[in-house]
């Protein structure tokens, strides 16, 4: 009876435990947090991403829309041999386009459906995707961007790694409210889940369209939990480090000279990531 009685009591703090957990997340002390500038990974300028169709400005009737993009100079699917893939969290399937639509969560193409290799540059790689938008488009415009991105999530920085188009659905609107030709911001790491290991960061990554960040210029916000804040004035990758186990929000917002948030619906962007 006694022993009843304490697996009893036990699985009662476990469950507690849990449910404490699921209703009141994690998170993040600003004591804990750091969050450092990294150098960029030394990326050629040979690499050229396009997005070939939808064409610019075309109008599109049915879903699902297809996607076709071209991208040179920056081979799918393989390892990104450098040392960074040893410290944070690297993708086995490999270096990949993240393509955005609008201000939705980015889908990954990781596979091309034709390769060809220039025979004087034996590394030099052309390669053609094609995938379907997975979900489905609300009428009027849309914007795609893609951009490269390395085995361990960070992106390429470089202009030719980064395609943006317009494009429309059943109908000619401009009903998306962002200028492509003013700043803006687009979101990439961190996202998903990440397991948890003791003093390893996690990679905070992100394109910066039409501007350069500077201490009295544009610059980014970071928001974790709501908690920590922290102002980048460097468009390079970050480290992250000293977040628990558990689940966290973060949060980017472009800001122009005077820390006002630049108008566009790009330039906030908020998603919840996992520790494990």
């Amino acid at each position: 009876m006694v022993r009843a009685f304490f697996l009893s009591l036990v699985w009662g703090v476990s469950f507690l435990s849990s449910l404490s957990a699921a209703v009141f997340p994690y998170k993040a002390n600003p004591s804990d947090i750091r969050v450092v500038p990294v150098d960029p990974t030394p990326e050629s300028e040979t690499v050229k991403l396009d997005i070939l169709f939808p064409e610019r400005s075309e109008v599109k009737q049915r879903d699902p829309v297809r996607l076709q993009l071209r991208i040179a100079g920056y081979p799918l699917a393989t390892n990104s041999d450098f040392p960074r893939k040893e410290e944070i969290r690297n993708d086995p399937k490999g270096q990949t386009i993240h393509v955005t639509v609008d201000d939705m969560h980015y889908f990954s193409i990781d596979r091309a459906m034709i390769q060809t290799v220039d025979s004087r540059e034996h590394n030099y790689f052309t390669q053609l995707t094609e995938v379907s938008i997975p979900f489905d488009l609300k009428p009027g415009e849309h914007v795609i961007r893609a951009f490269a991105v390395r085995s361990y999530n960070e992106s390429l920085k470089g202009t030719g790694a980064f395609a943006l188009e317009r494009f429309y659905f059943q109908t000619k609107v401009d009903n998306l409210s962002q200028n492509l030709n003013d700043p803006f911001l687009t979101y990439n790491a961190p996202a998903g889940k990440y397991p948890f290991k003791e003093g390893k960061p996690i990679l905070l990554d992100f394109y910066v369209a039409n501007t350069q960040l500077s201490d009295d210029g544009y610059k980014v916000e970071l928001t974790i939990d709501g908690t920590v804040k922290r102002l980048l004035t460097r468009w390079v990758p970050y480290y992250i480090y000293g977040l628990k186990a558990g689940d966290h929000t973060i949060r980017l917002r472009l800001l122009d000279p005077k820390n006002r948030t630049v108008k566009g619906i790009f330039n906030i962007h908020q998603d919840t990531i996992t520790v494990q």
